[in-house]
């Protein structure tokens, strides 16, 4: 998927139902940011409606449901062209978001907050900005990944390694196994 993606426009992925809780606001606006750097910069939203217009190179998908053929393969075809999952998130228990995007080779860049910090780690899977970074922040560590191309690829690759090495499930059940041996 890594070496697949098209180079024509940075996609940047936020998926979510809650718009103003994962930081849809934030997500929205770092695209314009980096639209206004002159970065061909396209935003692809899932799970919910923004609560105003956006402007055309935003594209939004209602919910989309995971228990059905067809939103599974909508969902897989959206991080596999996707080169950053953008989730700004005010506040999160974990982040399944996260994990599917690095399944994907997906780096994620998300806020400081919660259980995202136990996901994402930073530079090794994406990034983690602190809770209260502007825009601007975002789009600076999103541009410079996608002006170091080689940093890029390799930021994917290790997003993916670090699914298979710890965010698997058969990883959380060693895991799981391990504290109730030790209990």
């Amino acid at each position: 998927y890594i070496r697949e993606r098209a180079a024509d426009a940075c996609r940047l992925l936020f998926v979510g139902v809650d718009w103003r809780r994962k930081g849809g606001d934030i997500a929205l606006a770092v695209a314009e940011e980096l639209r206004r750097r002159g970065l061909p910069a396209e935003l692809e939203i899932v799970g919910c409606v923004p609560p105003r217009v956006v402007p055309g190179f935003v594209r939004v998908h209602p919910f989309v449901s995971k228990k059905t053929l067809e939103g599974r393969a909508l969902m897989a075809q959206l991080y596999q062209r996707s080169h950053f999952l953008l989730l700004p998130t005010r506040a999160e228990a974990y982040g399944v978001a996260f994990v599917e995007a690095c399944a994907h080779g997906v780096p994620c860049m998300g806020s400081s907050v919660g259980g995202v910090t136990t996901i994402i780690k930073d530079g090794v899977n994406g990034r983690l900005l602190p809770l209260e970074a502007p825009p601007a922040l975002y789009a600076d560590r999103i541009q410079s990944l996608w002006q170091d191309p080689q940093s890029y690829r390799e930021l994917c690759r290790s997003a993916f390694r670090t699914t298979q090495s710890r965010l698997s499930w058969t990883q959380f059940g060693n895991t799981v196994r391990g504290l109730v041996e030790t209990l």
